[in-house]
């Protein structure tokens, strides 16, 4: 996949080479190959394996899991930096002496652990 060229153009540009290329394969087994090209183009192991972990088999799903995929790539790029202070603060909350907090701080503490290991299971 060139860097410039958008998931939207790839996936266009496969599906119209797939009906050149295979027009003797009934729209089910010509869309199976070109899903597979489509993952295949995109030149992003993690992006390739994440799609064929998911069992992909038609070009649309392909696109519209790629799409997400990369989001989702992008969004925990923008939360790291913020993730790691949090971490850091975590630690520092945890780091107070037990007889300082109070139930409600060891509430909040309880829940921002339970919410911190979602966050990082979603990662």
């Amino acid at each position: 996949m060139d860097p410039d060229e958008s998931l939207q153009d790839l996936h266009a540009d496969i599906r119209r080479l797939a009906i050149l290329a295979f027009p003797e394969f009934n729209g089910e087994v010509r869309e199976e190959i070109a899903c597979d090209h489509f993952i295949e183009a995109l030149n992003n192991r993690t992006l390739e394996l994440a799609l064929r972990e998911k069992s992909v088999r038609h070009p649309d799903v392909a696109l519209t899991e790629a799409i997400k995929l990369e989001l989702w790539h992008e969004r925990i790029k923008e939360l790291q930096p913020k993730t790691e202070q949090h971490h850091e603060t975590a630690y520092k909350t945890r780091t107070v002496k037990k007889d300082t907090k109070s139930e409600t701080q060891e509430a909040i503490i309880r829940k921002l652990d339970s919410l911190e290991c979602q966050i990082l299971q979603n990662v």
